[in-house]
């Protein structure tokens, strides 16, 4: 942080045009701010803050000396201030030439010791010029959390933190205050990561959440309080922004499945990688009512593993939406699946499926039930298959984009192809139908009947493709 505080003092600051100017002593000659306030969202305890600019401008048109800038708070303030290029918390005898401006950058980091969670943190900077005292508020909303930060380096792996069990094999992560992930946090061999409705998890850049070999998760969300796993920045600016952490690390578990009820995922690498490390298993990863989106990498990223989705929303990602390599058991019901990336030029198609690697082939069996399955490419499906394993994979009412042939019923029953779904916003990443979808109505029965959508609205017959019935 204080690299990217520096290098914006280098890029932007700039000094007062040099002339040989007379200054001004008269008390009318004031300065004006960029902002009376700066405020900055919630920010987490030590995690500190982006870099805020306020520029200082002189609109008289004969030089000023501001006598004294400093932070009300002093030393002990939580804010930091990059004066005219050098840091500190107070500078006197800054010039400014007439109608002309300079630049104060600052930053925040919360007292970790404060009690009240969420809390406000302020201050202001303080300006004295010809006797005239102006003062710019500073505000931030801090917060308290649970804090996980790597103590272990293995090479080849990233740096971690094991989770600490609450009793017996389980941890437990109840809803009082955010956790937050620096490095990856490890559910280890035999634990069991319980998640509370309504928890937040966040991580840092980089980091990410490593279900190890026979270790599980279980996400315990509901309609009104789904647990939210998303980067550790706040500000507005970064709601949306993709690639902000890595990623939720899956390994094989041979005794129980790894479960996600009402979970949104966002704004990662990867969403979920689900992979084996060392033995096959017929356990699986369970989805229901789960969102995951805006991933600059994958939605999901299968390796021989097993997935069971239902009412599951995967949406705009750089890469692909759903990776299934190297075989697995797949079933995809009432899921809509949609790529309208557009951070960048996307290559890869959405849809990736194959049943082998330099390694090994495994078998592949993919079913897709009353899905919707799009994108913004002509051609959102990829399949490399090799001979020495099966390649069964069935798309069952769907909607699909793509150029391939569906006309072999062995892989295809009453394909929709090339329709349009017509969301409510995709750019915004609302997957909803509208009334003119081509997706209503045009479900079939599936054993067992999935009632309700991703909401909980009720479902009737013939129901809706995808994650949503229409309203």
């Amino acid at each position: 942080m204080r690299y990217t505080f520096l290098l914006f003092t280098i890029l932007f600051s700039f000094y007062a045009c040099r002339k040989d100017e007379k200054i001004t002593n008269d008390s009318s000659a004031k300065l004006e701010f960029s902002v009376d306030t700066i405020l900055f969202d919630t920010v987490f305890t030590t995690a500190g803050s982006t870099v805020a600019a306020l520029v200082v401008h002189n609109n008289n048109d004969k030089k000023v000396l501001i006598s004294s800038i400093r932070l009300a708070g002093g030393a002990t303030s939580a804010y930091r201030l990059n004066i005219d290029g050098v840091p500190a918390d107070r500078a006197n005898n800054i010039a400014i030439s007439g109608n002309d401006s300079m630049f104060i950058f600052v930053e925040v980091t919360v007292d970790p010791n404060n009690s009240l969670s969420p809390f406000l943190v302020n201050d202001s900077i303080e300006f004295i010029t010809n006797g005239n005292l102006q003062y710019v508020q500073l505000v931030a909303y801090g917060q308290n959390a649970h804090y996980f930060r790597p103590d272990t380096n293995v090479p080849g792996y990233p740096p971690f933190s094991v989770i600490p069990s609450n009793s017996g094999n389980d941890a437990h992560w109840i809803n009082d205050l955010p956790y937050v992930i620096v490095g990856y946090a490890v559910v280890d061999s035999g634990c069991v990561l319980k998640i509370d409705p309504g928890v937040r998890v966040h991580f840092h850049k980089g980091g990410g959440l490593w279900v190890y070999e026979e270790g599980a998760i279980e996400v315990n969300g509901t309609k009104d309080n789904p647990v939210v796993f998303q980067g550790d920045r706040l500000e507005s600016f970064y709601k949306e922004e993709a690639g902000q952490w890595d990623r939720i690390w899956i390994n094989e578990n041979t005794t129980r499945n790894n479960v996600f009820n009402y979970a949104i995922i966002k704004n990662a690498f990867i969403g979920i990688q689900a992979e084996i490390q060392q033995t096959l298993s017929a356990n699986k990863l369970v989805l229901n009512n789960t969102i995951i989106r805006n991933m600059n990498g994958l939605g999901i990223y299968s390796t021989a593993y097993n997935i069971d989705a239902t009412n599951v929303v995967i949406a705009n990602c750089g890469q692909q939406l759903l990776g299934l390599t190297l075989g697995g058991t797949h079933n995809f019901t009432h899921c809509t699946l949609a790529n309208y990336w557009t951070a960048s030029q996307r290559q890869d198609p959405a849809f990736v499926f194959t049943n082998y690697n330099s390694f090994q082939a495994i078998d592949l069996n993919a079913k897709f039930t009353n899905c919707i399955l799009d994108g913004s490419q002509d051609e959102e499906f990829a399949f490399d298959f090799s001979s020495a394993k099966l390649s069964k994979y069935k798309f069952i009412n769907c909607m699909l984009r793509t150029q391939k042939p569906t006309n072999d019923t062995a892989h295809y029953t009453s394909p929709f192809i090339n329709q349009d779904a017509v969301f409510t916003d995709k750019i915004l990443n609302d997957y909803r139908l509208t009334s003119t979808s081509f997706a209503i109505d045009k479900g079939t029965s599936t054993i067992p009947f999935v009632d309700k959508d991703i909401t909980d609205y009720i479902r009737t017959l013939p129901a809706d493709l995808g994650a949503y019935e229409f309203r």
